[in-house]
């Protein structure tokens, strides 16, 4: 199988190279149309950010490819322009790219949402079957809540992850051993059902409210956060004593406007 992938930033790397490890043919390039012919690809994949996808579309149809055109966004929709004679889809990622040399092994964990025309899902399936890749389909899908999802999973888990480790090393742990501690921490719970622990799933106030103190104090930037993320898990294990009264406390003065 060849693919084209269009735009050689993270996402377009990390994906050639995890494709590549699989033994497909892929081809990477930019504005430039490669030196194969467009119309020799079973798919091609714009890997740019949303602002450039029509753009790049209509470069790409130019080029007259021979297979489907997807794109990487989770959150515009998998059609393009009207005008485009090319059977679209997209194919998402659901994985943070910080870098574009994420290890290949790392890679081989993500999973995939695909969506757009017949003949569009038949490809993109058949490429992450080829790499042995998971898949995702959704006939009926709200891209904005489904980008929303993935926004609180990536970002909200880096957010939460880098305020950890910031408290771990104001208590004397080592900032290479507080990565180590919060890796495990976040590899353990990852989404998963019954995740939710500690002292406010179990409504313990007074230790939520200790801590709350001891945050406010040695880390006072984060005792906003700190607050909001317990009262939100005090309220999706139903713990309406302990929400109450985290909904009463108010952030140090340092935080207010």
């Amino acid at each position: 199988m060849k693919i084209l992938i269009v735009g050689p930033g993270r996402v377009g790397c990390c994906l050639a190279r995890l494709f590549a490890a699989s033994g497909i043919e892929v081809t990477l390039c930019g504005r430039t149309p490669p030196v194969t012919h467009p119309s020799s690809f079973d798919l091609v994949l714009l890997a740019v950010p949303d602002g450039a996808i029509e753009e790049a579309a209509a470069t790409v149809a130019g080029w007259n490819p021979g297979g489907p055109l997807l794109h990487t966004s989770g959150f515009r929709p998998p059609r393009l322009p009207p005008a485009q004679p090319l059977t679209a889809g997209s194919l998402h990622p659901a994985a943070a790219f910080p870098s574009p040399e994420l290890p290949v092994e790392m890679l081989r964990r993500v999973v995939f949402l695909v969506q757009g025309t017949p003949e569009a899902r038949a490809t993109a399936g058949r490429l992450l079957d080829c790499c042995r890749l998971t898949a995702v389909t959704a006939e009926q899908l709200d891209p904005a809540a489904y980008h929303a999802g993935c926004v609180m999973a990536a970002n909200f888990t880096a957010l939460m992850g880098l305020a950890a480790r910031r408290l771990m090393v104001a208590a004397g742990v080592t900032p290479e051993q507080a990565y180590g501690l919060v890796e495990s921490l976040v590899a353990s719970v990852a989404g998963r059902e019954g995740a939710l622990t500690g002292p406010a799933a179990r409504g313990n106030l007074e230790t939520v409210t200790a801590e709350a103190e001891l945050v406010a104090r040695v880390a006072p930037e984060l005792a906003e956060l700190f607050l909001a993320g317990n009262l939100a898990i005090g309220r999706e294990c139903g713990q309406e004593r302990l929400v109450k009264a985290l909904a009463a406390m108010r952030p140090p003065p340092a935080l207010e406007e």
